[in-house]
């Protein structure tokens, strides 16, 4: 007897920062598109999606009762940022109540992108990039994820190597470097 698949409705989200927006991913297909596209808000910077949101599940043809899974990313320092939370307060009237709620670190969501799209069944991969997920180190700094390097293999990742630095917000942080380390910055 033959296993038979079962597809399941994917949300994928991205809700802060810059370049908000949703992808659906269901047996009809992939849907995907940036809030900027429909708002025409150049990059939304933290404009919820709900405009890309309606977009995919009209597209695909789906309500949001037959969404089994919501994947979010996370960049912001999780306890200054929930994410679920900041969308089940969007979602006031429940209509996606079926569905489970994944957060993501931002890193693995860019190597599950990479990998799981890939045709290689066993790959290293690298994700450079300027701003991941803000965490503590263990002196209690804030530090974003800049480099991850990941090892997949069949239907896993796993990590090897994370690189993060210090988080200085704003000019003063700007300034207290570039005179340390005597960088001009353009």
């Amino acid at each position: 007897m033959k296993k038979q698949k079962i597809m399941v409705n994917i949300l994928g989200l991205k809700i802060t920062r810059h370049d908000t927006g949703a992808a659906l991913i269901s047996d009809k297909g992939v849907v995907a598109i940036s809030e900027e596209r429909l708002n025409r808000i150049k990059y939304s910077k933290n404009i919820f999606p709900e405009l890309a949101i309606s977009y995919c599940l009209k597209d695909s043809k789906i309500k949001p009762e037959e969404i089994d899974l919501i994947v979010i990313d996370q960049i912001l320092l999780r306890s200054d940022f929930q994410a679920e939370k900041k969308f089940r307060e969007w979602d006031k009237n429940n209509q996606f109540s079926k569905a489970r709620i994944e957060v993501i670190n931002h890193h693995d969501a860019h190597a599950a992108s990479a990998f799981f799209c890939s045709p290689f069944d066993e790959a290293a991969v690298l994700i450079y990039d300027g701003y991941g997920e803000i965490t503590m180190n263990q002196l209690g700094i804030p530090v974003a994820e800049t480099e991850t390097f990941y090892y997949g293999k069949e239907n896993k990742l796993i990590e090897v190597q994370k690189t993060t630095h210090p988080v200085i917000q704003g000019a003063r942080g700007r300034d207290m470097i570039t005179r340390k380390h005597r960088y001009t910055i353009c």
